[in-house]
């Protein structure tokens, strides 16, 4: 039906459509994660790593639950440590979120592909986490909108399986198929006196 796919990592916003199962277009914007934590940091006058830790656990400020709420900040140059109020990050945050699904949304309409993304939006990437971040994107795009994880794996599942991790573990199952298609990994299983055996070069 059409998908539009956003990446939001740390320096940039990767756009990729689909339709039928193939891609269509795709493009890249100048601003990702980092921009929201260095808009933080400026307008909370907070240290960078600082205002990442509150960036990931307040995210966007747009919880009505939270908004009333006051959070202790420390400032910079080792100052005392202040009260600032959630909608504050609403106010400094949500603009920025705003400004980059603009960006995407124009860029989509600029190719003429605004009527192929009947299946809605997924958004993942390492700020795909933040709170009230696919409130944000439904009101622009007017359109169904999900975060995207990645699935299918074993292991360490809890430790990526978050939107972070999406490229990575999908770079990683897209070149196991690969290599299963062109024969350099074998779909069965290898014994354990197998894999010594190729180890040690028998």
């Amino acid at each position: 039906m059409g998908v539009a796919l956003i990446d939001i990592g740390g320096g940039t916003t990767d756009i990729a459509l689909y339709e039928k199962g193939a891609l269509i277009f795709s493009a890249t914007i100048g601003v990702g994660g980092y921009n929201f934590t260095n808009d933080l940091a400026i307008g909370t006058r907070t240290p960078i790593d600082k205002a990442e830790k509150i960036k990931r656990q307040y995210g966007c400020g747009t919880d009505p639950n939270a908004r009333d709420q006051n959070i202790e900040i420390p400032s910079v140059g080792g100052k005392k440590m202040r009260m600032i109020s959630v909608s504050l990050l609403a106010d400094i945050l949500k603009p920025r979120a705003e400004e980059i699904f603009e960006m995407v949304k124009r860029k989509i309409e600029e190719e003429g592909f605004e009527n192929k993304i009947n299946a809605g939006i997924v958004i993942t990437g390492g700020s795909a986490y933040l709170d009230g971040l696919l409130e944000i994107a439904d009101d622009i795009f007017a359109a169904p909108v999900r975060v995207g994880r990645p699935f299918g794996l074993g292991g360490l599942i809890d430790k990526v399986s978050t939107p972070e991790f999406s490229t990575s573990v999908g770079l990683i199952k897209y070149g196991l198929i690969d290599m299963k298609d062109r024969g350099v990994i074998k779909n069965q299983p290898i014994s354990f006196f197998q894999k010594i055996k190729e180890y040690v070069g028998f």
